[in-house]
């Protein structure tokens, strides 16, 4: 029983002990801190509440409907507001001309 050797076994302890050290380094390196997956779920439940008050396509959809619909309400009005803008003018120049005073 060579390999058994008691002369040996204070190698066989620090061979056994480095391995040991390698396998918790690797761990360390692979797996994530509790404190750091804590920092990590706080800031997905932090992005969770902002994406729920965001609208969604539907609130969008509305929205984009309603645009066109004041889009066309405003272009209907339009040729009134020019109609006004003239008779504006036409007062303002019937005034800076000094007009009909009675």
């Amino acid at each position: 029983m060579g390999w058994l050797n008691p002369e040996w076994s204070p190698l066989y302890i620090a061979l056994a002990s480095l391995a040991l050290s390698v396998v918790v380094a690797l761990l360390q390196l692979t797996f994530a801190k509790r404190q750091e997956l804590n920092d990590l779920a706080r800031m997905v439940d932090g992005l969770e509440r902002r994406i729920e008050d965001l609208p969604s396509q539907r609130d969008l959809h509305e929205l984009s409907i309603k645009i066109a619909d004041l889009n066309g309400q405003i272009q209907g009005i339009a040729p009134a507001l020019k109609r006004m803008e003239r008779i504006g003018d036409l007062l303002l120049e019937n005034e800076l001309k000094g007009g009909d005073r009675k």
